[in-house]
């Protein structure tokens, strides 16, 4: 499908503690191909502080309008506290990702979602759970009643807070097809403490009420 108008440009930046999924969510973007639909390109090393960070473009369209997504990933940088300015600047969208088996994952958003507000305040805040993985016997699950209470006290937009598996293409490319269509509509749905979008079948701690989630 090819746009009407210009496309339009957005940078993405994907942000939480090692080891909760980012680098493996960067890599299902990078395998989403589709023509017409979807753009992948090498991946570019970017020099980050002393470590490195990497970026790809990604398309999507939304009806006729093309989004074309700069991805950012740290590549481990983070565990140096070694993030600058740089990273941050020009950010349009920040997604904090965090282990669903793994409360401690959820708390330790706290100190990026600070930058993130810091750096670019105007920036789309989306929350993603990754339930790939199993239960670690001395670690606190990130239920629903807890991930719900998390996201209320930090404002993320009920439509912006998923349950999903970062290996899953599906739910990979519907994550960035929402990211977009509030990219380019506007940040219209206020915060709501039970809505959590829930992609795929993946496994999760936790029930989840189906009167306020979306499962598919």
């Amino acid at each position: 499908m090819a746009a009407s108008g210009a496309m339009r440009k957005y940078k993405v930046v994907l942000l939480g503690d090692v080891g909760v999924g980012k680098s493996m969510l960067f890599e299902t973007v990078k395998s989403l191909k589709e023509a017409g639909r979807r753009e992948q390109q090498s991946a570019t090393p970017l020099k980050l502080g002393y470590g490195t960070s990497t970026e790809i473009s990604y398309r999507v369209y939304v009806g006729d309008v093309g989004v074309l997504f700069s991805l950012w990933d740290t590549g481990g940088v983070e565990r140096f506290r070694t993030i600058t300015r740089n990273y941050y600047s020009g950010t349009k969208a920040f997604i904090y990702v965090y282990n669903t088996y793994n409360r401690a994952s959820l708390d330790g958003l706290l100190t990026f979602i600070t930058e993130g507000n810091s750096e670019s305040s105007d920036a789309l805040r989306v929350l993603v759970g990754n339930t790939n993985g199993s239960p670690d016997p001395e670690a606190r699950l990130a239920d629903e009643q807890v991930v719900n209470s998390f996201a209320r006290q930090q404002g993320f937009l009920s439509t912006l807070r998923f349950r999903l598996s970062v290996t899953s293409k599906d739910d990979v490319l519907k994550l960035f097809q929402t990211i977009a269509e509030h990219l380019i509509e506007g940040y219209s749905n206020p915060p709501d403490a039970n809505n959590t979008v829930t992609l795929g079948p993946g496994p999760g701690p936790g029930p989840l009420d189906p009167g306020c989630c979306l499962c598919g």
